[in-house]
């Protein structure tokens, strides 16, 4: 899960893979590799990615939904993301 985690927090530092690639010292082609699944960083890239993303290592191997997406643009407040689940109501609209 590393590869979304990755681009989540990439994307929401608002950084390219140019300048990320640069702070951790790996060409923008393998930390796209990295991104797309198609390579594995090792654990001291890991810990590289995390201190340039101000995260833990743990938050680079969480697991999340396997149907996630991510596009830039969509960050959104947890306010926000609540009011869009619950609608202004309060209450969940799915039900």
């Amino acid at each position: 899960m590393i590869s979304k985690n990755l681009k989540y927090y990439r994307l929401k530092n608002n950084l390219s893979i140019q300048a990320l690639a640069e702070i951790i010292h790996v060409s923008p082609d393998v930390l796209a590799e990295y991104e797309s699944g198609a390579q594995r960083p090792s654990m001291d890239v890991i810990r590289a990615l995390a201190a340039a993303l101000h995260i833990k290592v743990s938050d680079l191997l969480a697991r999340w939904d396997s149907g996630l997406t991510i596009t830039y643009g969509q960050f959104w407040s947890y306010e926000d993301w609540m009011d869009g689940l619950l609608g202004e109501s309060g209450t969940n609209l799915t039900n």
